[in-house]
C-alpha cells in the first residue's frame, strides 16, 4: 500500500484499538488502574451500561459515530453533508441499542433527527454543551480532507452541528483537531506543524489550554510526571460527563501526540494508562500519531482482536473489519480527489 493509504489505516486501526483498550478502564483513576493491572498493555473484556460483559477488543459508543460517518462517506464517494449522515443515522442506527452500544447522550439528538429537525440545529438541544462526542469520533471528516486542513475545519463545523451547539467551543475543537488530523497524513508531515496547525483554528482560550498541555510535555522528564501535571489541573469528578469535555480531552491528545514522538502503539498504551477518559484520550491522541506514522508499529493481534470482536458484536451499526474500513474511506477519498483534478482541468482550458 502506498504511504497516505497506510496513515489512513495507521487511524483507524489506532482509534478503534485505543477505544477497546481504554473502555476497559474508563473513568478510573490512574492509581486505581495501575493497583489492578499494573501498567495496562493488553485489550480486556469489559462492562458498560451495566449490559452484559463484552469481549476484549469491543469497540464503545465513540467508534459507533465514526463507523456512522465512515459509512456516509463511503456510499457517497467523497465529502458529505449534514444531511447526508441524517440519512445514515436514521437508517443505521437501532434505538434499542441505546444504552447498550451507544450513548445515553446521543439518544436525544437521534430522536430529534428522526421528528424532522434540520441536522444543522440538532445540535444546540445537547444537554452537554462541550462533550467530546464529536471531535473523538470525527476521525474521518479528516482522513477525507487529508492535506486539506481548512476544508477539513469547515466539514467539522458542517458534521458536528448534530452534536454540539454553536455557541459551545466543542465544535471550535473538533475543526482544530481535524485540520492537524489533516496535515498529519501529509507524507512528510512533522510534530511541530501538526500541532501548529491545530492551534491555528482555536480561538484565545482555548489555545492557550492546549499551549499548556505542550509546556507540560517540555517539562516532564518521564511519563509519569506529565501524568501528574495534568491531574493538578484536570482532576474533578461527579457531574455527568464531567471527565469528558473537549477541552481536557483535546488538550491531553495534543499533549500525549507530542511526547510520544507520534508513535502510535505508545501513544495507545500511555492515553489509557493516564486514567479518567480513557478511551476517548486514546481515540484523540493515538487518531493524531496513527495519521503521522501509519499503522507499521501497531501490533497486528490488537488488530485482529478488535476484528473478531466487532464481527461478534450484534449492537454495532457497522461489522466492518479495520482494514476494509481504512481502505474504502481511502477509495472514498481519491474519488475526490479525482473529481477536484477534474474541475481543475476544466476550469483552466483555455479552449
Amino acid at each position: 500500500m502506498d504511504k497516505i493509504q497506510d496513515k489512513f489505516l495507521g487511524v483507524i486501526a489506532a482509534t478503534q484499538i485505543g477505544s477497546a483498550m481504554g473502555a476497559a478502564v474508563e473513568g478510573q483513576h490512574y492509581k486505581e488502574i495501575e493497583k489492578k493491572h499494573g501498567f495496562l498493555k493488553e485489550l480486556l473484556p469489559y462492562n458498560h451500561y451495566n449490559h452484559r460483559e463484552r469481549m476484549a477488543g469491543t469497540t464503545e459508543d465513540g467508534i459507533e459515530r465514526q463507523k456512522l460517518m465512515t459509512t456516509a462517506y463511503i456510499e457517497k464517494g467523497g465529502r458529505i453533508s449534514a444531511d447526508e449522515l441524517k440519512k445514515v443515522w436514521l437508517r443505521d442506527i437501532n434505538p434499542d441499542n441505546f444504552n447498550k452500544q451507544m450513548e445515553p447522550c446521543d439518544e436525544k439528538l437521534y430522536k430529534l433527527v428522526k421528528a424532522g429537525l434540520p441536522p444543522r440545529d440538532v445540535g444546540h438541544y445537547s444537554d452537554y454543551p462541550g462533550i467530546v462526542s464529536f471531535v473523538r469520533s470525527a476521525h474521518p471528516v479528516g482522513l477525507m480532507n487529508a492535506g486539506n486542513p481548512e476544508q477539513a475545519a469547515r466539514d467539522s463545523i458542517e458534521l458536528g452541528s448534530l452534536y454540539q451547539p454553536h455557541h459551545a467551543h466543542a465544535l471550535e475543537w473538533g475543526a482544530a483537531y481535524n485540520a492537524a488530523l489533516s496535515e498529519a497524513v501529509k507524507p512528510n508531515s512533522e510534530i511541530d506543524g501538526v500541532i501548529n496547525t491545530g492551534l491555528a483554528y482555536l480561538s484565545a482560550d482555548p489555545r492557550s489550554e492546549v499551549e499548556q498541555g505542550l509546556e507540560w510535555c517540555e517539562q516532564a522528564e518521564e511519563y509519569e510526571q506529565l501524568r501528574e501535571l495534568f491531574y493538578s489541573r484536570y482532576n474533578g469528578r461527579g457531574n455527568t460527563y464531567g471527565m469528558s469535555m473537549s477541552h481536557e480531552l483535546v488538550t491531553r491528545g495534543f499533549a500525549l501526540f507530542k511526547f510520544t514522538g507520534g508513535d502510535p502503539k505508545e501513544t495507545i498504551l500511555k492515553s489509557v494508562n493516564m486514567g479518567r477518559d480513557t478511551d476517548c484520550t486514546a481515540a484523540i491522541a493515538a487518531g493524531l500519531s496513527g495519521a503521522y506514522s501509519g499503522s507499521e508499529d501497531i501490533p497486528l493481534s490488537w488488530i485482529n482482536q478488535v476484528d473478531k470482536a466487532t464481527m461478534a458484536n450484534e449492537y454495532t451499526v457497522a461489522q466492518r473489519k479495520i482494514k476494509e474500513s481504512a481502505f474504502a474511506l481511502y477509495e472514498a477519498y481519491q474519488a475526490e480527489l479525482d473529481k477536484m483534478a477534474e474541475l481543475i482541468k476544466i476550469m483552466k482550458d483555455k479552449q
